[in-house]
């Protein structure tokens, strides 16, 4: 009886050694998605909320790298990261043109709006559209009534920007610094620049939100929105495993599928602020990509596949 009794301590013993053997090698296999992602996607909150359910999903660690869509693809092209999340669709589409992304899928939306002091000195809350707005700032702006503070970064925001002035006939090359701002900084910021310096500015919705709600910006209100230009496209680009072999195109793979799920679809559109601003509408829609991927699959994707998920 005793021997059978010790038999079994000898039992419990080895496989507890088992386990402890065990235990260090699942942390080392733990693997790490490198995510370079727009600033406003970041101070917005959104990936605070929703990437605690990819990495326990995945047993992974997401290393999130905040700075503009610009920047964003320029650490895709170097293969310093694995995926973006960004928000400047022309310079998107070529990035993929041009080999250095393997598709891109639509994930989310919300608008641009034009913020400034409430007591508006270039009365752009009287304008018609965007390009009327910042015709009126321009003009303030040159006869010392207004500033106007810019991302100045290549973000997706600072690609908007200046497609406004564009249509204008306006390059912010020509302009004064003594009202036209260039700070290359991200969307948070430059909030607070145009807070202390009482000017305008060219925000996403969430990040202003975000911002205004926890008292940073008080004295900045949504002075125009609504204008179809101001539309603000979010997307999902895996960087080409073909051209850059070492990264982690399956984990990216998963990302995809996962973030243009209809579960996290759904908590992107039920994701609000302190108030209950929701800011961001999904829009992934149906066609997500469902791939069957592992560590050793090998991933083709046709050309009439990529252009569906344009």
């Amino acid at each position: 009886m005793k021997g059978k009794k010790i038999t079994a301590i000898i039992i419990v013993l080895i496989i507890a050694a088992l386990i402890l053997a065990v235990v260090p090698l699942a942390l080392q296999q733990k693997q790490t998605l490198r995510l370079a992602t727009t600033t406003s996607a970041y101070d917005s909150g959104l990936l605070n909320y929703i990437l605690p359910d990819f990495e326990k999903r995945y047993n992974c660690k997401v290393d999130v790298i905040a700075v503009g869509s610009g920047q964003a693809m320029e650490l895709g092209k170097n293969g310093d990261v694995d995926i973006l999340l960004v928000h400047s669709p022309d310079v998107e589409k070529q990035f993929v043109k041009d080999g250095y992304g393997e598709f891109r899928r639509l994930v989310c939306y919300n608008q641009f709006v034009i913020v400034g002091p409430a007591e508006d000195p270039a009365n752009i809350s009287q304008a018609s559209n965007a390009t009327e707005a910042f015709l009126k700032i321009y003009q303030n702006g040159t006869s010392g009534k207004a500033i106007f503070v810019s991302r100045g970064d290549n973000s997706g925001t600072h690609a908007k920007e200046r497609k406004i002035w564009s249509l204008l006939g306006m390059n912010t090359s020509t302009f004064s610094n003594t009202w036209y701002l260039s700070t290359g900084q991200g969307m948070g910021a430059v909030l607070d620049i145009a807070q202390e310096e009482r000017g305008y500015t060219l925000s996403d919705e969430a990040t202003f939100y975000t911002r205004k709600e926890t008292g940073i910006i008080p004295d900045l209100e949504i002075l125009f929105k609504g204008d179809p230009i101001l539309y603000n496209q979010y997307s999902v680009i895996p960087i080409n495993h073909t051209r850059w072999p070492h990264i982690n195109y399956t984990l990216a793979i998963d990302f995809v599928n996962w973030i243009t799920s209809p579960e996290i679809q759904q908590m992107i559109g039920n994701f609000t602020d302190a108030y209950g601003h929701k800011l961001f509408v999904p829009n992934a829609g149906p066609g997500a990509i469902m791939l069957s991927v592992s560590s050793t699959a090998e991933i083709q994707i046709s050309a009439s596949e990529r252009n569906n998920w344009w």
